[in-house]
């Protein structure tokens, strides 16, 4: 019988697609922040400090001559500039940019 010869293609096929699993996009960590950054999870907006978690559907805002960078736990980066409106959806791995400039790194492999 050819089961145990088919074992290790099994497991080999397992980790493939575990590996090439989008990760969750779900929220973000505030990475750096440059002059007036606010972040709003609905209930007003406040002020972000480095290390702060944004969550899928808040909002993260940046005052003139501001920037603010978030990291993805996929190590996708986005920087926004200044006068920027950022959001984000995990369902359809979906930004929202209501004005202002971002740039979005993403490494290769992890565009979901």
């Amino acid at each position: 019988m050819n089961t145990p010869k088919l074992a290790p293609i099994f497991v080999l096929m397992a980790w493939a697609s575990w590996v090439g699993a989008a990760v969750d996009f779900k929220e973000a960590d505030i990475t750096t922040v440059k002059n007036i950054v606010e972040r709003n999870e609905g209930a007003g907006a406040i002020p972000a400090k480095v290390n702060d978690k944004i969550h899928e559907n808040s909002k993260v805002t940046t005052s003139a001559a501001s920037m603010a960078e978030l990291t993805f736990a996929d190590s996708s980066i986005t920087r926004m500039g200044a006068n920027t409106e950022f959001s984000f959806q995990s369902k359809e791995r979906l930004v929202k940019l209501n004005q202002g400039t971002v740039l979005i790194h993403t490494p290769p492999g992890n565009g979901g």
